[in-house]
């Protein structure tokens, strides 16, 4: 008996410290990274003076709601999954629909942008998060491309 009141009482310390993880700063960073990639120039939106509207990502959960990103030298507004809701159709929302990452050394970003699918691949290469590949379909796009080789 008193084998399993200890099993318990340990097993809910482990649980309780897994809860109190801190965030972890790699993932704001890759994102950052993510959204700074030069090719999506071509989906983001722009005003009448050709500059880019400011971002909205909805993270679905995948993401803590308080990153803070900028893109365009403007801060990036993050929405969770509950807030996903109220948006009017006029705002265009990249809407993350999974991302991976192993070890801090690998990251995968799937989302879409208006109805544009989007795929991109991340390494860590010497410290510095690298563009490897993207895959965007959609809107009259079919856009493939590799940023190294096999």
């Amino acid at each position: 008996m008193k084998k399993t009141m200890y099993s318990l009482l340990l097993l809910t310390f482990g649980l309780s410290l897994a809860s109190f993880t801190p965030p972890n700063p790699a993932v704001e960073e890759v994102l950052q990274e993510f959204i700074k990639v030069e090719q999506l120039e071509r989906i983001f939106e722009k005003d009448e003076q050709g500059t880019f509207k400011p971002l909205t990502i909805a993270v679905n959960n995948h993401f803590p709601a308080d990153l803070k990103l900028q893109y365009a030298g403007k801060a990036v507004k993050i929405l969770s999954g509950a807030e996903n809701s109220p948006l009017d159709n006029t705002t265009a929302v990249l809407n993350i629909t999974d991302f991976k990452m192993k070890k801090d050394k690998k990251a995968q970003l799937k989302f879409t942008y208006k109805d544009v699918k989007v795929s991109m691949r991340m390494r860590k290469i010497d410290g510095i998060w690298t563009y490897r590949s993207m895959f965007m379909k959609g809107d009259d796009i079919n856009y493939r491309n590799f940023d190294y080789e096999f």
